[in-house]
């Protein structure tokens, strides 16, 4: 499968002041729910795969990696972001600590970029699900159900499209 892989964090803005108990340590100071999905499309940009949610608080690689993914299928033919740099995947060029990125190593980040846009708008479109971009108010326990449940329904609208 040629595609790409990212991460989207579903979740919403701060909702109190105190500390509520059942919501997850994705971010601690603000008391809010926080999953994170691993998302793959295609290069066209339709959705190919969704994994099931893990804590908002683990690495791209962290996440990726209980998804089970990288033991199924190879990441040879796969684009990521700079979060996902040695899991086999090709990756844009993080820039070392004692000098500037080279002209030659610029121009292959933004050849990476101009295709990995097509992710980010994949997520986006993800995003515009309303339960999805607001704090969410119900059962802690129903968050997962819930973006499953979202997810699928977004696999039927692009697949009508």
């Amino acid at each position: 499968m040629c595609g790409e892989i990212s991460h989207a964090r579903f979740g919403g803005g701060p909702r109190g002041k105190g500390p509520n108990p059942g919501y997850l340590a994705a971010w601690p100071t603000r008391q809010t729910t926080g999953l994170n999905v691993q998302v793959a499309c295609r290069l066209d940009g339709t959705l190919a795969w969704i994994s099931d949610p893990v804590d908002g608080c683990r690495h791209d690689t962290a996440a990726l990696e209980i998804s089970g993914v990288l033991h199924t299928l190879d990441p040879a033919n796969w684009m990521g972001d700079k979060g996902y740099i040695g899991n086999g995947m090709l990756t844009p060029i993080r820039k070392p600590p004692y000098r500037e990125l080279l002209d030659w190593e610029k121009e292959f980040n933004t050849a990476v970029n101009k295709i990995r846009y097509r992710i980010e708008r994949a997520i986006a479109n993800i995003k515009t699900w309303r339960i999805l971009h607001v704090d969410y108010r119900r059962p802690l326990a129903t968050f997962a159900t819930t973006i499953s449940a979202v997810i699928a329904l977004e696999f039927y609208r692009s697949g009508r499209e």
